[in-house]
């Protein structure tokens, strides 16, 4: 019934069709003979010197012709940015130019006045090439992060296209956790134990998949990436071993409901097999900025290099620290204050505080010996400058005798900023051992100005400028990094929290994380680690047993103001800005 009430409606409907034919033809005519008439009007009207079709036809193909030079020029000028970021890099290191300079691209010629890099891509069409010039930024001669601003003028038979790209060097800072290896093979990631709302990576060097336990229905558990990005989580070399529910139920996430439990993004924002982020290696470079040029001390002390009565580098540490408090000025919230206790010979203590006060652009050490017996021996120097911000000991930062103890505790002081909001100076550190030597947290280590939260987790930077404005920042970076099982005050460290990017070139984890009480770690800013820390243990019912539930949060600030000569990806460079301008720098 239904197939032959479909064949009648086809017979109606060419009928209808064929009437509907007849009279197209007869409107196409009437059409055709208006049509006619205003050509003849037309050009008839050019004689009399006004605009006919035949003109107007001819200026919309020359605007066309514009058009095609335009989008060919700015394509030329895209290619000049391209080509500067693959020359830098392949570079052995970031370039040391201080003032403007033409790249030696490869296949370039120097042309004009500054000097740009010229390369013409079809020798047979030679009015068809772009030039590029570099401007590094003011910052980089202080900075380990190193940033340039790339200018590429696209030229293409004779109309002109000029395109700006602000780059940097990534700073390993940019994650909220980076691995390098994933140790041991029964350690994993845990929905409801973990979260991170910024990016993860992993480079499974070695082989050892990545363990990730994920919640088929997690109830009112979030999912473990929380943050949308296409970077929330990555691993490369040979993935992800995914388990369903429980560590010994193996299953990956296959439909849209399953990946919204895992990612708040969904399946878009996790990714395998992505290129490995260099790690980088043991380096002097924080020894180097500390010292300034100076000689290292052969004493146990601190130094502080100084050129005359100006400070020429950061603060170097020559011997073990038993402890470095941290702590903030009253009613002076900018002054940071960094307290150094040290055994000294003979049974001696050492206690040397070292004040920054940028409001007045002075360092002071106050240095206090006291004898095993006898009266204590205060020194007290002043010094013009508040230091590069590195501090560097070549010994350990803490006892390493188990149980560890003592090290590192305290507050971070704020940044100087003006009535405008504008940041005049930055409060940034860098705490770094020697990368054979240990350092330990005998307390949170926090920002003085806290990051505001709603409803028990942080807000935006965006939404938070007190924070952004006022936060100074620190970067820790050591061997080994680990958390003390008590505190500076002798108290179980259950909960703790560390603000800052900290870096182990082996690992960074907790002390007895199988045998000490149930608590929270949270981390607000970067966790990078060669090997992924041990933080606790949880059975089969997903249930906390011992160690940290861990909470990394993301500082979106450290990506492009990190800790002062923090490590780097060394030749791998992020695009922050880009714009299409209508004239040169110069």
């Amino acid at each position: 019934m239904r197939m032959w009430s479909f064949e009648c409606g086809m017979l109606n409907r060419r009928s209808r069709r064929n009437q509907r034919g007849m009279a197209l033809m007869a409107t196409l005519m009437v059409l055709l003979v208006i049509l006619a008439v205003m050509l003849i009007g037309q050009i008839g009207a050019v004689s009399s010197g006004h605009t006919g079709v035949m003109t107007a036809t001819s200026n919309a193909l020359a605007a066309s012709g514009s058009r095609t030079q335009a989008v060919s020029a700015f394509n030329m000028a895209q290619s000049g940015v391209n080509l500067t970021m693959y020359w830098l890099g392949v570079q052995a290191s970031p370039p040391a130019n201080t003032a403007a300079f033409a790249p030696a691209l490869p296949g370039s010629t120097s042309t004009g006045s500054p000097a740009r890099a010229k390369i013409t891509p079809n020798s047979s069409k030679t009015t068809d090439y772009f030039s590029v010039e570099i401007y590094p930024d003011s910052s980089n001669t202080t900075n380990t992060q190193k940033k340039y601003l790339i200018e590429s003028v696209g030229t293409s038979n004779g109309f002109t296209q000029i395109v700006r790209a602000y780059v940097e060097q990534t700073s390993l800072s940019k994650y909220e956790v980076l691995l390098n290896k994933w140790y041991p093979s029964n350690n994993y990631w845990v929905q409801g134990l973990s979260s991170f709302d910024g990016p993860v990576h992993d480079n499974n060097v070695g082989g050892q998949q990545e363990n990730t336990l994920w919640l088929s229905n997690p109830g009112s558990t979030s999912p473990l990436f929380t943050y949308t990005g296409d970077d929330a989580y990555t691993v490369s070399s040979t993935g992800i071993n995914w388990y369903k529910d429980n560590f010994s139920s193996s299953g990956a996430p296959t439909t849209k409901t399953d990946w919204a439990s895992v990612a708040s993004g969904g399946a878009s924002t996790v990714h395998t097999s992505t290129s490995t982020v260099t790690f980088p290696t043991a380096s002097t470079l924080q020894m180097n900025a500390a010292l300034g040029g100076a000689t290292a001390p052969s004493s146990t002390g601190v130094l502080v290099p100084t050129s005359g009565s100006s400070t020429n580098g950061g603060v170097y540490v020559h011997g073990d620290i038993k402890t470095m408090a941290l702590s903030v000025g009253s009613p002076d919230t900018t002054q940071q204050i960094i307290t150094i206790t040290q055994a000294g010979p003979s049974s001696s203590t050492i206690v040397t505080t070292v004040t920054l006060t940028p409001s007045t652009n002075q360092t002071h050490v106050k240095t206090v010996t006291t004898p095993s017996s006898g009266s204590p021996v205060t020194t007290n120097v002043d010094y013009t400058g508040t230091t590069n911000g590195v501090i560097y000991t070549d010994g350990n930062i803490g006892s390493q005798t188990s149980p560890i103890s003592g090290g590192l505790y305290g507050v971070v002081a704020d940044n100087v900023v003006d009535g405008s909001g504008n940041i005049t100076h930055r409060n940034a550190l860098t705490i770094a051992t020697d990368s054979t030597k240990n350092l330990n947290f005998d307390g949170s280590v926090t920002y003085h100005t806290a990051r505001a939260k709603s409803g028990g987790a942080y807000v935006s930077e965006a939404s938070d400028a007190n924070f952004t404005q006022k936060a100074g920042v620190l970067g820790v970076i050591s061997n080994n990094i680990m958390l003390d099982q008590k505190d500076y005050n002798n108290n179980n460290l259950t909960n703790f929290e560390f603000d800052g990017s900290e870096f182990a070139y082996t690992s960074c984890d907790a002390d007895n994380y199988s045998g000490r009480s149930v608590g929270t770690w949270e981390n607000m800013g970067s966790y990078i680690s060669n090997i992924v820390g041990v933080f606790g243990t949880f059975n089969s019912a997903n249930t906390l047993v011992s160690g940290f539930n861990t909470q990394f949060n993301y500082d979106m600030r450290l990506r492009d103001s990190p800790p002062p000569y923090f490590p780097t990806t060394g030749n791998q460079y992020d695009t922050v800005s880009w714009q299409r301008v209508s004239s040169t720098l110069q």
